[in-house]
């Protein structure tokens, strides 16, 4: 501690009991979760206000719902419940809908969520996009965000990197861990590409470490990682 002091990251995780800074092969460090949280709020009134939906059927998962108005992820506070029944969660998602008036709400498709999805085309909620994390990546409107990922949802996870070093996060520890624990995974044709970009010689994508559950969270509960195309996606209905 004497020769590097306090947040040497081995000092950090062996001696505080906190999260390192950075990881070999952490795809979020520490240091740029925790800026996010401590960074002054940008108001943007004129923003488009986006909603993200993450949807969890029963166990230890909860359903989440976030919001984000341009640079302020921060000023809504996050709704969680833990509801098994799709319809119930189709009727709460609506409830917010209905309070906040967002100019888009997107849905995670995977599994399950396309029911609620559908259930809630059939609710007439506006501005509907259903996202599928296993659809190709597309996004082409951020040079150090371009397309060139394994999947969508390694692109969402991206884009949220990007945002995060100009965003406001919320101050919440669950949040804040899941974001930092996330880690990257490489194709057979790649080897030490943190982001997995084609320009790394490959495509990569993204998984939870092990002392995370199987299950990682959906990067649609990070309303950051949503955006103008961040659907690869089904607006509406699904054909």
């Amino acid at each position: 501690m004497k020769d590097h002091g306090e947040d040497f990251d081995f000092i950090r995780v062996r001696v505080r009991g906190v999260f390192p800074r950075t990881g070999s092969l952490q795809f979020i460090d520490g240091q740029r979760v925790d800026e996010a949280v401590a960074r002054p709020l940008v108001e943007d009134p004129t923003a488009p206000l986006i909603m993200g939906v993450d949807i969890a059927h029963q166990g230890a998962d909860q359903s989440v719902i976030r919001f984000r108005r341009g640079l302020d992820a921060r000023s809504i506070p996050a709704v969680k419940f833990r509801i098994p029944d799709l319809m119930q969660i189709a009727s709460r998602v609506m409830e917010q809908v209905n309070s906040h008036n967002p100019d888009a709400v997107f849905v995670d498709g995977t599994g399950i969520g396309w029911g609620v999805h559908d259930r809630l085309n059939q609710l007439g909620c506006p501005n509907l996009v259903g996202v599928d994390f296993g659809a190709r990546a597309d996004r082409t409107d951020a040079s150090d965000a371009a397309a060139g990922y394994a999947n969508k949802r390694a692109e969402m996870w991206g884009f949220m990197k990007e945002w995060l070093k100009v965003g406001s996060l919320p101050d919440d520890n669950e949040l804040s861990a899941n974001l930092k624990r996330s880690i990257t995974a490489t194709t057979p044709r790649t080897r030490s590409c943190w982001s997995g970009r084609t320009t790394c010689g490959g495509t990569g994508s993204l998984r939870p470490t092990t002392a995370m559950r199987w299950r990682s969270p959906s990067p649609i509960r990070w309303p950051s990682a949503t955006g103008p195309r961040s659907a690869a996606s089904r607006k509406g209905s699904r054909d």
